[in-house]
């Protein structure tokens, strides 16, 4: 019999390994409500093994075979011998240690932590998801703080292993921002020049004795992989030398009391809640907090949840007391943040936080990424790149250059732009899972008809964006992300994260749990187990979904900004289409050296940057937008996946240059307006050609003839004196001096 139980063991260990990935073993640990993270193994096949042993002593592997066959019904599944013992060589052994954490009411039947429906006491279910009656003995060994320690160190560097979180470090660039001070006469923050360029987080700490580091970046420059990545090699330290520091990685978007109306928690206090979710049975966060032995990963500062700047500064305000206590203690702290307007506020005179930028790829670093991933394929693609500016600007992030080189890989295809770009990556999503991994959620039924496995199948597409839509799937992802976006706090662009509960009751009851798990699968969706909470991979994937909606139902009110100064009486009662608060009111508030914010946004724009191109008709998309949001209609129309009429694109000139020379334009508006006409062309500018290439001619005025004051008598400089005045013949460039 026992046998029989090893031979089982062993070949059900096989078909694992070969037909389920790391992500998909955590969903099956999620159903079984079995604790992942405390499962011992560095890779798949040892997980695998520590997992079935663990089920098997506690003869629950009867509970995974109906879930194998559910999610692999083409896979030949051994049935449980009914005789099943476990070998007398694996009855002892490695045992995973009971992980114990409390749930409120039957956590088994829904989300319900931290919500008491029942109204009964805390039950305490161990690692495997068993009741109080079934926990270990209290004679069964477990390790001690040490071990477990390790234990957390190699989970993460498994997780961290894994493909979403691979970096190339050759195209890795980070500067050092020199600060000088919030009363200096020009730009604050500005490189370093006695640093050189780091290639990871690692070296740049490594090199400096700053404990607070602010990373920025533009979405899609890689700031939460670089975070990982730290994570990673700091594990892999800590295996090799232990010092008993650990990382913890937090993203910020959970910044928040469960009561949206509440005001925000403490940090301290929202970490140390947070590490007891994440990490049960580890020592507090207190322990290693006020041992000065704890790196904290904090990502998204952008993306606190906030109603409006004030309240962000307030939020801001938070942090940089927590910072200023948390580095009397020694620790280290990593944040991520998008722009320097959001990440400036948290530095102060006692505790100062080192502002780090990660640099665009440069034109050489783009094709020398592509030279090395692409090989002979590389030449055209970069021959097509090398003159076209956009598409540089676009694939100076690594992610949408990545998102370029497998769309090249799998169809040989050159996306004309972003929106082509990440519906590529939709497509080639479905069909690894339909085609490649034959996943039962991919096969005609609820969320995608026979038509659309035919399309997916054939790559036959009607256009660029064309998904498969008979279906509920695609519909029911885009529909989830406009709805998380429309659910926001604030009006910034950010990625939003909504409980398991709330989005599948968004979604067609009879198929939301499934429309979730395809997500998953199909890597467009992420979850947040420990908080029962779910996002959307990347920001840019849900701006792409929300974007597929808008495009079919274009809602140009959601775009409106205002742009009129207030003056007199308008002023006074702060009349509702004038800019609020007033550009006197932003100048006031501002240290000296701090730049011109932008005027308030809408969060929707680059939404609509996205849903242009996708949308039946491009020129009513951009020619409805010019009234609520001129700029962002000039920015549409000069994207390079956007086709709009020439006389469109003369009405936009010239509207843009009448707002850039309105006195009663809010100057924010008026440098906003100059932005978008540098992208779609300022007609005023005469395109050239000299001995040293192209360029751009503006408009010259003639000087008149006349007497012209010069010099200073009060000049330092004795070259400045005296003041006089010189007589000036009439000047006008001519036609060869151009």
């Amino acid at each position: 019999m026992t046998t029989d139980s090893a031979t089982y063991l062993t070949e059900l260990h096989q078909l694992l390994n070969q037909h389920f990935n790391l992500a998909e073993i955590q969903t099956l640990c999620l159903q079984l409500h079995v604790d992942y993270e405390s499962i011992p193994g560095q890779e798949k096949p040892s997980i695998i093994r520590e997992l079935l042993l663990a089920l098997g002593r506690r003869n629950r592997l009867p509970d995974l075979a109906p879930l194998l066959q559910q999610e692999r019904p083409n896979v030949t599944w051994p049935p449980v011998p009914d005789d099943f013992q476990m070998p007398a060589s694996l009855t002892s052994g490695t045992v995973v240690p009971p992980n114990q954490y409390h749930v409120y009411g039957d956590m088994m039947q829904g989300d319900k932590i931290g919500q008491d429906k029942v109204g009964r006491d805390k039950i305490t279910y161990n690692f495997y998801g068993e009741p109080p009656d079934k926990l270990p003995r209290p004679d069964e060994s477990a390790p001690d703080a040490a071990g477990l320690l390790q234990n957390y160190h190699q989970t993460c560097v498994t997780q961290l292993s894994a493909p979403r979180y691979q970096l190339d470090s050759r195209f890795v660039q980070l500067t050092l921002l020199i600060d000088q001070g919030a009363d200096a006469p020009g730009p604050r923050f500005t490189p370093d020049s006695q640093r050189q360029k780091y290639n990871s987080l690692t070296a740049l700490l490594a090199d400096t004795d700053d404990r607070a580091i602010v990373l920025l970046g533009k979405p899609g420059s890689g700031k939460t992989t670089l975070l990982r990545r730290l994570q990673l090699e700091h594990a892999q330290e800590q295996l090799e030398k232990p010092t008993g520091q650990v990382a913890f990685f937090v993203p910020l978007n959970s910044y928040r009391r469960p009561d949206s109306g509440a005001p925000p928690p403490d940090p301290y206090e929202w970490l140390a809640e947070a590490w007891h979710i994440y990490q049960p049975r580890l020592p507090d966060f207190s322990t290693f907090y006020e041992a000065g032995q704890m790196l904290l990963l904090l990502d998204g500062l952008n993306e606190m949840p906030h109603k409006d700047k004030a309240d962000y500064r307030a939020r801001i305000a938070r942090w940089q007391t927590f910072w200023q206590r948390t580095w009397q203690y020694g620790n280290t702290v990593v944040f991520s943040c998008r722009s320097l307007d959001y990440s400036a506020p948290l530095s102060g005179e006692t505790a100062v936080v080192r502002q780090t930028q990660v640099e665009p790829l440069t034109p050489a670093q783009i094709e020398e990424f592509l030279r090395l991933y692409l090989g002979e394929k590389s030449e055209p693609v970069w021959q097509t790149l090398r003159h076209d500016p956009q598409r540089l600007a676009l694939f100076s992030a690594p992610f949408f250059l990545r998102l370029l080189i497998d769309q090249i890989e799998a169809t040989g295809d050159m996306p004309a732009g972003q929106a082509a770009l990440l519906t590529g990556f939709v497509r080639r999503a479905l069909y690894r899972e339909m085609d490649e991994r034959q996943h039962r959620l991919f096969v005609p039924g609820l969320l995608l008809s026979e038509d659309d496995c035919q399309q997916t199948r054939f790559n036959a597409w009607d256009g660029p964006f064309d998904l498969p839509a008979e279906g509920g799937l695609i519909p029911s992802l885009e529909q989830l992300a406009y709805r998380m976006q429309d659910n926001r706090d604030s009006e910034e662009a950010a990625l939003v994260r909504v409980k398991t509960g709330e989005a599948q009751n968004w979604l067609s009851q009879e198929a939301a749990a499934d429309i979730i798990a395809a997500g998953f699968q199909l890597n467009v969706l992420d979850k947040d187990q420990r908080r029962k909470e779910i996002t959307f991979y990347h920001q840019l994937i849900q701006e792409y979904f929300a974007a597929r909606v808008l495009a079919r139902q274009p809602e140009p009110e959601r775009l409106l900004v205002h742009w009129r100064t207030a003056s007199g009486w308008q002023a006074i009662f702060r009349r509702a289409d004038t800019v609020q608060p007033s550009l006197a009111d932003t100048v006031a508030a501002l240290e000296i050296s701090e730049p011109l914010p932008r005027l308030p946004a809408t969060g929707w724009e680059e939404t609509a940057l996205l849903a242009a191109p996708m949308s039946q008709d491009q020129e009513t998309f951009v020619r409805d937008l010019i009234e609520p949001n001129l700029p962002l209609a000039a920015r549409c129309a000069a994207a390079v996946e956007v086709t709009v009429s020439p006389e469109l694109t003369r009405r936009l000139q010239k509207e843009l240059i009448t707002r850039i020379n309105d006195p009663q334009a809010d100057l924010r508006a008026r440098i906003a307006a100059a932005e978008a006409l540098g992208d779609l062309g300022d007609p005023r500018f005469e395109r050239r050609s000299g001995p040293h290439g192209d360029y751009l001619l503006p408009p010259l005025a003639e000087i008149p003839a006349g007497r012209y004051p010069i010099g200073d008598d009060k000049s330092g400089y004795s070259h400045e004196k005296p003041a006089h005045t010189v007589e000036l013949a009439p000047f006008l460039p001519s036609a060869s001096s151009r």
